[in-house]
């Protein structure tokens, strides 16, 4: 008989005087007046496949091989597939989902990289697990004055924030290169220098470049203007004379 017939597989020889040769599909019969002989056939036993994901639970695309008995391969997690036991089962996972990145597999017999091998020998789980990327905080302040000073940020941080008035703070995946600019002047006072960035640049040194892969704090640092102070006097009169003066 036949190993397998209609997707179901060969269980055994009834009526048969002997049986013989690879899974006894070999019937021997001594025929020695009306006989009847039958080839049974069972199912094939099945064992269903979960394929799930952690960091995000759901919608990481997997590549799935060989199709299962409805023919079905890859998908969307969560899902299953249902194999004949014994299947060597290889499963893929992106390298990334989202913002987030692929850190291991659970459940799998073996793994190599993104791939996962299962081979069905019962109901299993796999799951791919990701990590969130890491963030940090860069915090703007500014001295003389310490508040209100109107910085220009690029580019947007995980939030979509930008440009803020000090004292603010935005959130970036690390490693990230941030430009911020300072004004010439605020509150009547003169931008005088940057403080905790990497690097200035541009008119009077107004910009500042961080690049963020941990906590930070840059300040923009300004000075009151030096000032003088012009005695105007008259002799013969000594005062009351009427002067114009500009500018003011």
């Amino acid at each position: 008989a036949p190993v397998s017939a209609t997707g179901n597989n060969f269980a055994n020889w009834t009526g048969c005087d002997s049986v013989s040769g690879a899974g006894n599909t070999v019937c021997n019969l001594n025929v020695t007046a009306s006989r009847s002989v039958t080839a049974n056939y069972v199912a094939p036993v099945t064992d269903t496949l979960t394929i799930a994901s952690v960091n995000p639970t759901s919608g990481v695309a997997m590549t799935v091989s060989p199709a299962d008995v409805n023919g079905a391969t890859n998908g969307l997690t969560q899902f299953t597939r249902i194999y004949p036991q014994f299947s060597a089962v290889t499963i893929t996972a992106p390298a990334t989902s989202g913002a987030n990145t692929f850190t291991s597999w659970t459940g799998c017999d073996s793994v190599s990289g993104l791939v996962c091998t299962k081979t069905m020998n019962a109901n299993a789980t796999i799951t791919a697990t990701y990590a969130s990327p890491a963030t940090f905080t860069l915090s703007v302040a500014s001295t003389l004055p310490a508040t209100a000073v109107a910085i220009t940020v690029s580019p947007a941080d995980v939030n979509g924030l930008t440009n803020g008035s000090t004292p603010f703070s935005r959130t970036y995946v690390a490693p990230t290169s941030v430009t911020l600019t300072a004004p010439l002047t605020a509150s009547g006072n003169n931008f005088s220098s940057w403080t905790g960035c990497d690097s200035v640049s541009g008119p009077s040194n107004t910009i500042c470049t961080k690049n963020v892969n941990a906590n930070a704090t840059v300040t923009a640092n300004f000075t009151a203007p030096v000032t003088e102070n012009l005695t105007i006097a008259s002799v013969n009169p000594a005062s009351g004379v009427a002067m114009v003066v500009s500018p003011a």
